[in-house]
């Protein structure tokens, strides 16, 4: 198993080494948008049920990702 995933790999390195750039700014994101959302929720200045909540300027990157992941597949 490991010698066909060793093969697979020297065969399509290019296409592993162009989705890095890709992961790494998805980790950005993702990392940004849970980091929002935990401190705008622990905060006791913010009213998260009013009309100026800051949660979906953190929620819609996470919505949009998914949705356009549950749309290609």
């Amino acid at each position: 198993m490991w010698t066909i995933s060793w093969l697979q790999l020297k065969h399509s390195w290019r296409q592993w080494l162009a989705t890095i750039p890709v992961f790494v700014t998805v980790g950005l994101i993702l990392g940004f948008c849970l980091t929002g959302i935990v401190n705008v929720a622990q905060s006791q200045q913010v009213d998260l049920y009013g009309p100026n909540t800051p949660l979906p300027i953190f929620i819609m990157p996470l919505f949009w990702g998914f949705k356009s992941e549950l749309s290609v597949g």
